[in-house]
């Protein structure tokens, strides 16, 4: 089966930062999901989705990927001049009011387009491309995977690393860690939907304890297991987190039994380095505090053992957050690719 062009009226709003589209059929990605979003009049509304969907111009040949809403219940769906220039690298999206709009896309290619005015409100038709073929959809996965490299502005670079924060793309772009970065990162205007989707948990809440600690005093420590076997043949990894200053240590290990020696030889380091390391924290798990071996060695080296309880483990949270970190970004580039 052949892949099709449905042509929609949209009406083209100056204020929107993303499409709007009220017809699920018309995305290539698509993510179901209630979430609220701004609108240009400054109110909020909520979506039933978030995906991208694929457009080109009436007469044109090249097709552009855009985030997109879906709201079946608006009475039309919206196009977005800002999301051409934020999300594509448009250099010019404007509209003269009931007459036409004017596009120059990231290669400088013109495109004039005539409005259709109804009730003194200004509509475009747009074609969507409806990807049936296979063959289509394989070239179209590595274009969407290639957008940043093409058009490195701020969401595609942020989509591209993982959607990582700000200011660790500032320093990757400074550093230049990456070849084709810029070396200067202009921070995102609007927070990224992918993100609020995939990392929005729930109410930001307080700490659960101080810690008037010296460096090195308190350590939370976490054994995590890998589904898969890492290129190195790596299946876990083990954490150590300075409880004071936040200081993560992370040990990747081809084993699954207790790190015995890489705790003792990590204790020998930091008692060298004139640390007096007294509490350790753990969680209930089977994989250390549970472990005849892992105990032993604690009461070896004169530690005390600290466990969060039963079902507990965010009391462990100074060693969760770095798991939680890389399974969002992790739940974020999945949801860019719509799985």
């Amino acid at each position: 089966m052949m892949s099709s062009y449905k042509v929609i009226k949209t009406h083209f709003d100056g204020g929107a930062n993303v499409f709007a589209l009220t017809d699920k059929s018309l995305f290539y990605i698509f993510k179901e999901k209630n979430m609220s979003y701004t609108q240009a009049s400054g109110g909020t509304d909520t979506a039933k989705g978030l995906g991208i969907a694929l457009l080109r111009f009436p007469g044109g040949t090249k097709i552009y990927p855009c985030p997109a809403y879906y709201v079946p219940d608006n009475p039309s769906s919206t196009f977005s001049p800002g999301a051409l220039k934020y999300f594509i690298g448009f250099k010019v999206a404007q509209c003269d009011a009931l007459s036409h709009c004017n596009f120059t896309d990231p290669q400088g290619h013109n495109t004039v387009i005539r409005t259709v005015v109804d009730n003194l409100l200004d509509y475009l038709p747009i074609e969507f491309l409806i990807p049936t073929d296979q063959k289509i959809q394989q070239s179209l996965t590595v274009v969407l995977a290639s957008l940043a490299t093409k058009y490195p502005n701020s969401q595609l670079i942020h989509q591209r690393l993982a959607h990582a924060s700000d200011e660790k793309i500032r320093e990757m772009c400074a550093k230049q860690h990456l070849t084709d970065l810029p070396k200067q990162y202009k921070c995102l205007r609007t927070p990224c939907p992918i993100c609020i989707v995939c990392k929005g948990t729930r109410v930001p809440r307080n700490r659960y304890c101080e810690v008037p600690l010296e460096p090195g005093t308190c350590l939370h420590l976490d054994f995590t297991f890998f589904n898969k076997v890492s290129i190195r043949k790596c299946t876990s990894a083990f954490s150590i987190t300075d409880a004071t200053t936040s200081y993560p240590f992370a040990f990747p290990t081809r084993s699954k039994r207790p790190p015995i020696t890489i705790f003792r030889w990590f204790i020998s380091v930091i008692r060298g380095m004139g640390k007096k390391p007294v509490f350790i924290r753990v969680d209930e798990g089977g994989e250390l505090a549970r472990s005849r071996d892992f105990c032993f060695l604690i009461s070896e080296l004169g530690l005390v053992l600290q466990t969060t309880g039963g079902y507990a483990s965010s009391l462990n949270g100074k060693s969760e957050v770095t798991h939680r970190l890389v399974k969002n970004m992790v739940r974020s580039m999945l949801q860019s690719r719509g799985q």
